[in-house]
């Protein structure tokens, strides 16, 4: 429910989706001025860009698994050197 008397939105009926049959953006007053097919073109392509973040897929998987493997390795590292002492 969109709450407030003066708010402009725009609903894409046809979001291209097979979940979501349509999606509803509240406009920002401060771009109430742009015209109707200006603000329909940035909605679409706002939706386009929404992807579900799945991080084996995405492209940034390799500095996940650096990440990962620097932070076993510094544990490791850690821990042979208080069993040292």
């Amino acid at each position: 429910m969109v709450k407030g008397i003066n708010r402009n939105i725009i609903e894409i009926a046809e979001t291209g989706n097979e979940v979501f049959e349509r999606a509803i953006l509240i406009v920002r007053p401060d771009s109430t001025d742009k015209d109707a097919s200006t603000l329909e073109a940035h909605a679409r392509r706002y939706l386009g860009g929404l992807r579900p973040r799945r991080i084996w897929v995405s492209r940034r998987w390799p500095a996940v698994v650096l990440r990962y493997l620097g932070a076993a390795g510094a544990g490791s590292l850690i821990t042979w050197l208080v069993l040292q002492l």
